[in-house]
């Protein structure tokens, strides 16, 4: 159906529920060979009065791959009044519907169908005059129906059943209540313990705040009140004795007399200090000499010429091909020498060019493009060794052999 009217808009239902809408893909429906579905195909023809015929087929297909565009019918044709039922509705403002039920149990010779694709075609002759875009003659299915093990698939959820709880019922009446038992005797009351220090109130008169202090030693409870220093014990323990008197201590025996101080003998005269002598006269301080006459500063000698001889080194880390920019000559110069080589396997072709734009491609120094490799190599003879003023020297790499570490090229020129 959706095969013969590509130009005009086609909705899918499954299960009362529409597909999303493409006009430039088949819809995929997922199911089982232990299940069944229901969906339906409506149309928009303009000028279409209704369908006469149905003309149903059920082949197994392949998915469009990256070389086959469309899907690819395999083997014969399933169809069988057991898989597929159907039926339509007549030509209403050139609508038309087609219903139809598919049975997946009823395919037969399809032991291996788990996981399989299968299209579903229903191909319509009609009483339209004319129907453009008719491609009745190929195999392009309506829907495709993916048929997955039931085991690995989760079917459409059912509905949710009507949910309530029941009516509560009456209470029952409360029972009646047993008769209170009978109280018993209260016991004879013990003996009063001894008042608790702490308790002003069983002392009213002392006005004094009671200590209590528990002693490890004794094992025992020790009481005083505020301004006293006795301690009574006022709980078992055992109890320490009483401490020892003290002797008298000894009579400390008598200072001996200490002797006499011997008198301090006289001091001596001091000498008298002798006379200083004079100080000499001074001499006379010498004329001082003429400065003699400062001879004549040399002739500064020649300077000689400043050399012209430049050398121009690129250091190239992983060279790729490419140009690399060295300097601009101030003043021409001769290429005399230019040596090469590589760090690491295998090697790089190159060639140093002499440029008057950065953009030009310039002339190549050399006559053949030097391969280096890991020994160094000099080139002495070349094709333009001339290198004029304001010129750009390049570097430009042609290829590059194995996976080179470094490329080091070193121009030397001069006068």
């Amino acid at each position: 159906m959706a095969q013969e009217f590509t130009a005009n808009p086609v909705h899918h239902t499954i299960y009362n529920k529409k597909l999303p809408q493409n006009t430039t893909t088949i819809p995929v429906v997922n199911t089982h060979t232990d299940d069944t579905l229901d969906g339906s195909i409506d149309m928009y023809v303009p000028g279409w009065t209704g369908i006469t015929t149905i003309t149903p087929s059920i082949y197994r297909v392949l998915s469009p791959t990256g070389t086959i565009s469309q899907w690819s019918k395999v083997g014969d044709d399933l169809y069988n009044s057991n898989v597929l039922s159907y039926g339509w509705t007549g030509a209403k403002d050139d609508h038309v519907r087609v219903q139809y039920h598919f049975d997946a149990a009823g395919l037969t010779g399809t032991n291996d169908a788990f996981d399989a694709y299968f299209g579903l075609s229903m191909k319509t002759s009609t009483t339209a005059s004319t129907i453009a875009g008719n491609k009745a003659s190929a195999f392009t299915p309506d829907i495709i129906l993916h048929l997955q093990n039931p085991i690995d698939w989760t079917g459409v959820t059912g509905p949710i059943g009507s949910s309530f709880f029941g009516i509560t019922g009456p209470q029952g009446a409360t029972g009646i209540q047993g008769t209170t038992g009978v109280q018993g005797t209260t016991g004879v009351q013990g003996t009063t313990g001894l008042a608790n220090f702490l308790d002003l109130d069983a002392y009213p008169a002392l006005g004094v705040v009671p200590t209590l202090l528990w002693s490890e030693t004794d094992n025992a409870l020790f009481a005083s009140v505020t301004g006293s220093d006795h301690w009574v014990q006022i709980s078992a323990g055992s109890q320490q004795g009483a401490t020892g008197w003290q002797g008298q201590t000894g009579v400390q025996g008598t200072t001996g007399v200490q002797g006499q101080t011997g008198v301090q003998g006289t001091t001596g005269v001091q000498g008298t200090t002798g006379v200083q002598g004079r100080t000499g006269v001074q001499g006379t301080t010498g004329v001082q000499g003429q400065t003699g006459l400062t001879g004549v500063t040399g002739l500064v000698g020649v300077t000689g010429p400043i050399g012209t001889s430049k050398m121009f080194t690129w250091s190239v880390q992983y060279p790729q091909v490419s140009a690399i920019p060295g300097a601009k000559l101030k003043a021409g110069l001769t290429a005399n020498r230019i040596t090469g080589f590589v760090i690491g396997a295998t090697g790089a072709k190159f060639n140093v060019y002499s440029r008057s734009d950065v953009g030009l491609t310039g002339t190549a120094v050399m006559t053949t493009s030097m391969l280096a490799n890991a020994v160094p190599q000099d080139v002495t003879s070349f094709a333009a060794a001339t290198l004029a003023a304001d010129t750009w020297v390049f570097l430009g790499i042609d290829a590059v052999y194995g996976d080179p570490t470094y490329l080091s090229v070193t121009l030397s020129a001069g006068d």
